[in-house]
């Protein structure tokens, strides 16, 4: 079941990929396009690990808290770091 569940996963990203013009896949080989090399960099640019800046919902999550005033961020840490433990 994990195998086909996987395998439908990877198959439904490629069918995206493509329709997306990042990648072109004939008999069995995909390469990837002008526009895929450049959206992969783009992607490896936000994860670069010189960024301290969050992306997708972590950046929400994290705007969100620095929203918050600092005896809600206070009781916000202590909650979490109490379901951490456990």
């Amino acid at each position: 079941m994990v195998n086909r569940t996987l395998s439908n996963s990877i198959s439904s990203s490629i069918t995206r990929l493509e329709r997306n013009g990042y990648l072109r896949c004939e008999d069995g080989q995909c390469i990837l396009t002008n526009n895929g090399l450049i959206r992969l960099y783009e992607i490896k640019e936000k994860y670069a690990k010189t960024k301290e800046e969050p992306i997708g919902v972590n950046k929400k999550v994290f705007q969100a808290f620095e929203s918050l005033d600092l005896e809600t961020r206070k009781i916000v840490l202590q909650k979490y770091y109490e379901l951490s433990e456990n």
